[in-house]
């Protein structure tokens, strides 16, 4: 295969055992087809969330982050059932269920795009299904402000133990 750009990275064989293991985390988190009611449609939204998380931790812990090492953190995440991959599968999981949670200060459901009614009129599956979801701020700012929150306490030490970032680190540190 060659690449439509010079210097662009090739989609190969462990990219797609990346989302393999992506995906085997969506079934065992319950996102998708059979999972409940506030999961069965997010699965996309899962991938979107944990991929932004893992970038996160990389550049806040001066690791590389692009394509080819997004990729091979993921594997060593999510390919031996750790505690730092749990970890992140969790805190996606959560940031996406607080997000569907309409009560919730930065819901979804108070997107403007979601209730615009020259928009998406509070069409769930059109929004979840909506190409600019999760792209600009001005787009989606409830997204934007569940993920910065769940950034930033992924740098927050709990009772001194070390910050998920820090887990995150330390794994791919040894695996490495």
């Amino acid at each position: 295969m060659i690449a439509e750009h010079p210097g662009e990275r090739i989609f190969g064989a462990r990219d797609l055992y990346a989302a393999y293991l992506l995906f085997d985390s969506v079934k065992r988190l319950g996102f998708g087809r059979g999972g409940s009611p506030a999961r069965r449609q997010t699965k996309f939204l899962y991938y979107f969330v944990f991929v932004n998380l893992l970038r996160d931790a990389l550049q806040k812990e001066q690791l590389p982050s692009g394509l080819g090492e997004t990729t091979d953190a993921l594997i060593r995440l999510l390919e031996q059932q750790n505690d730092a991959g749990r970890l992140l599968e969790e805190m996606a999981a959560a940031l996406i269920d607080n997000y569907l949670t309409e009560s919730n200060e930065n819901s979804l459901f108070r997107e403007d795009k979601f209730r615009d009614p020259n928009g998406l009129n509070s069409d769930l599956n059109g929004f979840l299904k909506w190409e600019q979801l999760g792209r600009a701020l001005n787009q989606t700012g409830c997204l934007q402000a569940q993920l910065h929150f769940q950034k930033q306490f992924m740098g927050m030490s709990q009772s001194g133990a070390r910050t998920a970032r820090k887990m995150i680190y330390d794994h791919l540190s040894q695996a490495a």
